[in-house]
């Protein structure tokens, strides 16, 4: 069932408060093929999982990424919260810096003359802020924060927003972890 505004012309469902993630290791970009994915045909690149000093979920590893809508105590405003963790991360993790890098795109209604719009792709927004970043510690990292307290221009909020997420990852920080870069991301897992 669809919630109609007042103005017909932004239609969208009535409740959508928030999304959830499993976080599983990030798969690197194919760009040089050198194998063939048997059950599609298609061109792939070999991958024995995470290269040795590389910060990366264990076989046991866990973690979720949450994105909700709550007001910030801050700015009094209606914010997008971002809250993730993960458990069971390698030793090659201890002590690395981990922040959150969202891709997402964003509709409302507050455009040149009260049109509505859907606003040009944010793409690969760094979230590394002193509230959503952490320091692993046994293998263990968590943290939570609003998206505007480090990108205060790249929501713009309001009534009749929405947010659809395109990606979501885990980096570490350079400097410290031997292999920095993308270490999870939002993803399902078939056994």
């Amino acid at each position: 069932m669809y919630a109609a505004s007042a103005d017909a012309d932004f239609i969208q469902v009535n409740k959508a408060n928030k999304i959830s993630f499993p976080l599983v290791n990030y798969l690197l970009v194919c760009s040089s093929p050198d194998t063939t994915d048997t059950q599609s045909g298609q061109a792939a690149c070999v991958y024995n999982g995470p290269t040795p000093g590389e910060c990366a979920l264990e076989v046991t590893g866990k973690g979720n990424i949450l994105f909700q809508r709550k007001t910030n105590k801050q700015t009094g405003q209606e914010d997008l919260f971002i809250k993730w963790s993960l458990a069971g991360l390698n030793l090659d993790c201890n002590g690395a810096t981990l922040f959150p890098r969202i891709s997402f795109r964003q509709a409302h209604k507050s455009c040149t003359g009260g049109n509505s719009c859907v606003v040009i792709d944010t793409i690969s927004t760094s979230l590394e802020s002193v509230s959503t970043s952490c320091v692993v510690q046994d293998g263990k990292c968590k943290a939570a924060g609003f998206l505007t307290d480090k990108q205060p221009s790249a929501f713009a909020g309001g009534k009749q927003t929405t947010i659809i997420n395109l990606e979501a990852f885990i980096f570490s920080k350079a400097g410290t972890v031997a292999v920095p870069g993308p270490v999870a991301a939002s993803g399902i897992v078939f056994d």
